[in-house]
C-alpha cells in the first residue's frame, strides 16, 4: 500500500497535496483533517500540533502555528476527499479506484446516505447479526457536512430498513464487500 509523508505547516502540506489535487481542495481537506483522525487505520498517523506564539511585548494578537505529521495511505485521501466532494484533478481519483475494479462515476453517484453509511463500514459501526446489518450500540453520527435527519444530538439513528437497503445498494454497485461477518470498502 502506498502512504503519503508529510510533516510541516498548513501551506506545506497543501502544497505537497497540490501534486494530487487542486490547491483549493487540498485546503478543504487539510482543515478538515481533525474530523477524520479517529477513521484512521492502526499504521497511518495524522498529529496536529496547534501552540501560540510566546508574547514578549504583551500583544495578545499574535496568530498561533499548525504543523501537522501526516503519514496516511493514499486510500485514506481518496475516502476522505470523496466525504468531503472534493472533485480531484484527472488521475489521483481515477488512479486509485480503477487499481480496485471501482468507477469514480459510481462514486460521483453516490447518495448523501450511502456516503454516510459508507463512512460507518470505515469506522466499522456496522454489525452483521443474523443477515441483518445494524449499527453499533451509541454510534456517533459521521454526518459532519450535511444536514442529517437520522442524527438525535451526536448520535446516529439511521433506521434498520434504509441501512440494509443502503448496504445492498453499496455491495450490487461493488463499493464494499462482505467478508463473513464483517464489511469492507473496495479501496
Amino acid at each position: 500500500m502506498h502512504y503519503i509523508t508529510i510533516h510541516g505547516n498548513e501551506n506545506d502540506i497543501i502544497s505537497e497535496l497540490s501534486q494530487y489535487m487542486s490547491p483549493s481542495d487540498a485546503r478543504i481537506m487539510v482543515r478538515n483533517f481533525s474530523v477524520f483522525k479517529d477513521l484512521l487505520d492502526e499504521d497511518e498517523t495524522l498529529e496536529i500540533n496547534r501552540k501560540s506564539p510566546d508574547s514578549e511585548n504583551g500583544l495578545n494578537f499574535l496568530i498561533p502555528t499548525t504543523n501537522y505529521y501526516v503519514n496516511l495511505k493514499m486510500t485514506t485521501f481518496a475516502f476522505i476527499g470523496l466525504i468531503l466532494d472534493i472533485e480531484f484533478t484527472k488521475g489521483f481519483t481515477s488512479f486509485i479506484l480503477s487499481a480496485f475494479g471501482i468507477s469514480v462515476d459510481v462514486i460521483k453517484k453516490l447518495s448523501d446516505t450511502e456516503k454516510c453509511v459508507l463512512l460507518l463500514v470505515k469506522a466499522e459501526a456496522v454489525l452483521v447479526r443474523e443477515d441483518k446489518y445494524v449499527l453499533i450500540d451509541s454510534v456517533l453520527c459521521n454526518n459532519y457536512a450535511r444536514n442529517c435527519e437520522c442524527r438525535q444530538y451526536d448520535k446516529c439513528k439511521l433506521n434498520e430498513n434504509v441501512l440494509t437497503t443502503t448496504i445492498q445498494e453499496l455491495l450490487e454497485k461493488k463499493v464494499i464487500k462482505q467478508i463473513g461477518n464483517s464489511l469492507v470498502y473496495r479501496f
